[in-house]
């Protein structure tokens, strides 16, 4: 029954949350009524009224959190059968989404642009290689409006932009909101039926697990996680990269690397990653470490040339598009802590070069560490793995989490998964910035500090618990 009442937690969380962000917009100032006119209402600089609102949604976060952590700590002691336990995961993660697509506002503009990108591509114009400027129907007026008169250039790949193409060419007839709700409902789709069912289906890493089906409670780290849920249901479409990341992860194991790493090249051509996620969701839940690895590098090997076709071009283009009017800058983020410290004593741009590398090597000495623990036969090398990575992105968003969730899953007996779960909830402070507006130099160094505080735990605890011999965690 406990079990019960922790999984319904996670559902009853966000449909809380959603009630009482309503219950907070009747009371929304004058200045914001034309952003919640629009057809989905983008919580984007609003003041205090938006930190009111990001405050419901980090209150929603915090409690399915830890109605989450009830669950996976549970199935350790009093497991489910295999079958049940997946369909019941399925039906609580469902239960979230449909939650959180109840919420009268979002906290991230994305989906516009990916309706844009759709529109531009039904228009025989690149999405890479020309921003918009609100030059057409009412859904680019409305992206137009949510990202300031321009949206930028895509920087995704063909498959993602014929995606998007198909979605806006087949809801465009029933007006912007169909389509938005649309983008949100295909993330909603891949993550819950791809990204968790596979995930289950995947060979388990049983040789650290102590109790229970150590396989389920990966799942449910999964399926559960509220950052994820919240992402997804906001349409981003780093979902559906991870859903076809891990079907290429299935197809390697089903049919063979070579196969595999065909799909996994089709998985970057939604979005970069794809390839790298799920070669290392191969060589991580491999059952046999030396023959996952060998998988995952052939499966690299075959998926290099696909991903290569499919994205340099409209990357090239967008890189070229973005140099022109881009620069440089880390935010949020470790090397934006580490820039900001190196200007205190560097003059100019040498101060930026000085901080990011910094950063990067922090990054890569922790990578360094994750693979000296796999040499050593420890399943924790993936986490230090994914831990070098989080920590190299210059600016990091709440959807970047999906990245490394399906490893933080895999760790879940590791001692390095506490740290690496709450970074992907910690991420949600992100939001913070984008909802309230420009801040102050001193409270941007604190959000980063709040995003990365888990990672502290990581580096300064975890090493001191395996000296001790203390038991693993959670």
């Amino acid at each position: 029954m406990r079990t019960i009442g922790a999984l319904a937690g996670v559902p009853l969380s966000f449909a809380a949350g959603g009630l009482l962000a309503r219950a907070v917009l009747q009371a929304a100032p004058a200045r914001i009524a034309a952003d919640l006119a629009q057809p989905v209402a983008v919580v984007t600089g609003w003041g205090a009224f938006g930190g009111a609102l990001w405050a419901v949604l980090a209150g929603t976060m915090l409690t399915a959190a830890l109605c989450a952590w009830a669950v996976v700590r549970m199935l350790r002691v009093a497991p489910l059968p295999s079958g049940a336990g997946l369909a019941v995961l399925i039906l609580t993660a469902a239960g979230a989404l449909a939650a959180a697509l109840t919420w009268p506002v979002i906290f991230s503009s994305d989906i516009y642009a990916y309706a844009t990108y759709g529109e531009q591509a039904l228009r025989g114009i690149d999405p890479a290689a020309h921003a918009s400027h609100g030059d057409g129907g009412a859904l680019a007026a409305a992206s137009a409006w949510q990202w300031n008169g321009t949206v930028p250039v895509c920087v995704y790949g063909a498959a993602f932009v014929a995606l998007a193409r198909g979605i806006v060419g087949a809801t465009s007839w029933a007006g912007p909101a169909a389509t938005l709700m649309a983008f949100r409902a295909v993330a909603c789709a891949g993550y819950l039926g791809a990204c968790v069912a596979l995930f289950f289906a995947l060979p388990s890493v049983r040789a650290e697990t102590r109790g229970g089906d150590g396989r389920l409670r990966s799942v449910a780290v999964l399926a559960l996680n509220p950052v994820a849920l919240w992402c997804a249901a906001e349409g981003h479409n780093d979902a559906v990269m991870l859903a076809a990341a891990l079907v290429g992860a299935a197809v390697v194991k089903r049919w063979g690397a070579a196969f595999g790493g065909l799909v996994l090249g089709l998985s970057s051509a939604l979005k970069a990653p794809g390839l790298a996620i799920g070669a290392a969701t191969v060589a991580a839940a491999s059952t046999s470490p030396r023959i996952g690895t060998r998988r995952a590098a052939l499966a690299l090997l075959c998926g290099l040339p696909v991903a290569a076709v499919l994205t340099a071009g409209p990357a090239l283009e967008a890189t070229r598009q973005l140099g022109r009017h881009g620069t440089y800058a880390p935010q949020f983020s470790l090397q934006a802590l580490a820039v900001a410290g190196a200007h205190e004593v560097l003059p100019g741009g040498s101060s930026t070069v000085a901080g990011v590398a910094a950063a990067l090597l922090v990054a890569l000495a922790l990578g360094a560490a994750g693979v000296a623990a796999l040499r050593a036969g420890g399943l924790a090398g993936w986490g230090w793995l994914a831990a070098g990575v989080w920590l190299a992105i210059p600016n990091p968003y709440p959807w970047y989490a999906l990245w490394i969730l399906p490893i933080v899953a895999i760790v879940v007996d590791a001692g390095v998964f506490v740290a690496l779960a709450s970074a992907t909830i910690s991420i949600a402070v992100r939001y913070l910035p984008d909802a309230v507006g420009p801040l102050s130099p001193d409270r941007a160094t604190m959000i980063a500090l709040v995003e990365l505080a888990p990672l502290v735990l990581l580096v300064a605890v975890v090493p001191k618990l395996a000296r001790a011999g203390a038991p693993a965690l959670p």
